[in-house]
């Protein structure tokens, strides 16, 4: 797997192709060649020119540019080291300030994955002369010829530079024309981005083939500014049935009550958890076929999971029998607290933790009886579950998940989450000080309303389907954020990267 990384790496160096503000017509298509990822990017100089978005305004903040800027300084780095290249500040500001010239321009991307053959990378930018020139005297710099394998070149095709980790056999206005035709972009059309990935070869290149088995489906998604928001539609083609049962929604409307900021449903979920095989491992019985979750407004750690169970005393005594043998035992080793019972076996608590004191128990005050899990006493409010919620789950017959949130109080929510689980796991805190700390309480503020559906359209495809500011909710933007303050960005997140100092 590091071994792909490493030469995927050096081909990514392609990155120093960067576009112009307008697309330019592609030559004649020619037909278009088998590729496991694509993607045409119009940049972001395209997106921001849509004043009215909220992405647009988030960007034009100091704090955003400021993560930019280490964030890109980091990626030179990293990439610098994997094509071999000894540490060299002048090289990575170098590299930092061409990739930040192809975060702004339009890209289009093909990588191929043929066997027992390095990865093809083609990636083709717009260019005006005066910059195609100067990324063409920086190329030969940082591209020697045959890295780890490669024979990267750079060819000058009208207004678009070509790179390519090995030449091809084409002529370059046939390379243009054939990735034109992979991502499909129309002219007419407002997306910022179209992506296309095959993942069976991705998942099985990046050293784990049994993620989806043989059932790997492919990608297709494209993202457009829409009255501010981004919208974002993907489908997801599967070459085996999905078989997926849709029982009736049984929503916990006795459990949720009052104001909420958030607000999550999925269900046949069964299949999902049994692929994993972790449940049965853990001896929890069958697994819920149904999940629910919701924030009441105003708590800042408060958050509630349930699922229905038709047969809640003995579920509870086996998750109690397993949390208080092999959960403790863990506890032990990676976590702060511990877990306990009530004596009568219907309530499980992890005490010895600030603020919350996690706990699952059961509910039959509802048409079927639900396990709950709440970090806090629920708020005592006769409020109704919102009627109009309910109506549109139930309204939608092949709705599989949907999701929505307050983003930004969602954002400022998750900031309490994040670093109480950082202690509670023994990891480090975000540093106050940090360009992502400092970006995420800006979102905090700038974010409104998330939706997110997934849908089935047959047996063998879902559809993905999202209108948000910044087309991430805000467990998302989370976890984006700790990915990018990471020391060893782009490999892990921070969270499982920094274990925080001992104790004095």
């Amino acid at each position: 797997m590091f071994a792909f990384a490493r030469r995927l790496s050096v081909a990514l160096l392609a990155l120093c192709l960067v576009g112009c503000g307008q697309r330019s017509a592609p030559p004649a298509v020619t037909p278009p060649t088998p590729s496991a990822l694509t993607f045409h990017w119009l940049g972001t100089d395209h997106l921001l020119a849509h004043t009215n978005t909220a992405i647009a305004q988030v960007w034009a903040d100091d704090s955003s540019r400021r993560l930019q800027g280490q964030t890109l300084n980091k990626l030179a780095g990293f990439l610098l080291h994997a094509a071999g290249r000894p540490a060299d500040p002048a090289a990575t500001n170098v590299l930092a300030g061409l990739l930040a010239d192809a975060l702004r321009s339009e890209i289009i991307f093909a990588l191929a994955l043929p066997s027992n053959q390095p990865p093809q990378l083609q990636l083709a930018a717009c260019l005006d002369d005066p910059t195609a020139l100067h990324w063409a005297d920086h190329f030969a710099r940082l591209f020697p010829p045959a890295t780890n394998g490669f024979a990267p070149t750079l060819i000058r095709a009208g207004r678009w530079s070509l790179f390519q980790s090995r030449p091809d056999t084409q002529p370059a206005s046939a390379v243009l024309a054939r990735l034109h035709a992979l991502t499909n972009q129309p002219a007419s059309s407002n997306a910022c981005l179209r992506l296309t990935a095959d993942l069976g070869p991705l998942t099985r290149a990046l050293g784990h083939p049994d993620l989806f088995g043989t059932a790997a489906p492919r990608l297709a998604l494209h993202a457009a500014p829409v009255e501010g928001d981004l919208r974002v539609v993907a489908t997801m083609d599967f070459a085996a049935p999905l078989g997926l049962n849709l029982s009736p929604w049984q929503i916990p409307t006795n459990l949720i009550r009052g104001r909420i900021d958030s607000f999550t449903a999925v269900r046949s979920l069964a299949p999902l958890i049994r692929s994993t095989a972790l449940w049965d491992r853990l001896g929890f019985g069958t697994p819920p076929d149904q999940l629910f979750s919701w924030t009441p407004s105003g708590y800042l750690f408060q958050f509630a999971l349930s699922f229905p169970e038709p047969e809640p005393a003995p579920r509870l005594a086996r998750l109690n029998a397993v949390l208080l043998n092999a959960g403790n035992e863990w506890l032990k080793q990676h976590a702060d607290g511990y877990f306990t019972a009530a004596e009568d076996g219907q309530t499980a608590v992890w005490k010895g933790l600030p603020f919350i004191n996690p706990t699952l128990m059961a509910t039959t005050n509802e048409p079927l009886p639900h396990l709950y899990l709440a970090t806090m006493p629920l708020p005592d409010d006769e409020s109704p579950f919102p009627v109009e919620l309910r109506d549109f789950l139930a309204a939608r017959p092949q709705l599989l998940y949907y999701d929505w949130q307050l983003t930004g109080p969602m954002v400022e929510t998750w900031l309490g989450r994040s670093q109480l689980a950082r202690l509670t796991f023994r990891r480090d805190q975000l540093p106050e000080n940090s360009a992502s700390l400092a970006w995420l309480k800006l979102l905090a503020s700038r974010l409104g309303n998330s939706f997110t559906t997934v849908e089935l359209a047959s047996d063998r495809q879902l559809t993905f389907a999202r209108r948000s500011p910044l087309g991430l909710t805000a467990l998302e933007l989370h976890l984006l954020a700790d990915w990018l303050e990471a020391p060893g960005f782009p490999r892990r997140l921070r969270a499982l990267e920094v274990q925080a100092p001992p104790l004095p």
